[in-house]
Formats: structure tokens, C-alpha cells, sequence
């Protein structure tokens, strides 16, 4: 993967009930992963298994209304 200028790589990801998608560079690649939870996410976790050190910079998690609205049966 080519890192931007400076080195740096920019990664966005994307977490639903069901699915994990990454983007890295703004999407020069692209990983999706379907889920099956047996309960609601309490947990985020960053591994890093390659050969050099990872910084980042900055993180931000944001919330979104789900089109379901709260209903009971949606996990």
C-alpha cells in the first residue's frame, strides 16, 4: 500500500450491527467483513501485526441514528 506524503496512511472504518469495513486511502483498497455478534460492541481494539511501529494521530467514533429507531428486536 502507497502511504501519502509524509508516510501516513488515512483509514476510515465503518461498524454496523452486522458488518466491518476499512478503507485505507481513501479507499485504495478495501476490506469488508460480515459479523454475526452475540451481544451489542462494547470494545474497540487496534492491532498493528506488521514489521514497524503505528501511531495514530488522531481517532474519532461517531454515532448514527439507525433506521430502525430503537426498535426492541433490533440487537
Amino acid at each position: 500500500m502507497d502511504p501519502s506524503p509524509g508516510g501516513t496512511y488515512e483509514v476510515r472504518g465503518l461498524v454496523d450491527r452486522s458488518s466491518v469495513e476499512v478503507f485505507p486511502n481513501k479507499g485504495q483498497y478495501v476490506m469488508t467483513s460480515q459479523v454475526f455478534p452475540t451481544e451489542r460492541y462494547n470494545l474497540l481494539a487496534v492491532a498493528n501485526t506488521g514489521a514497524f511501529n503505528l501511531k495514530i494521530n488522531v481517532l474519532e467514533i461517531n454515532g448514527v441514528k439507525g433506521i430502525c429507531g430503537g426498535c426492541s428486536w433490533f440487537l
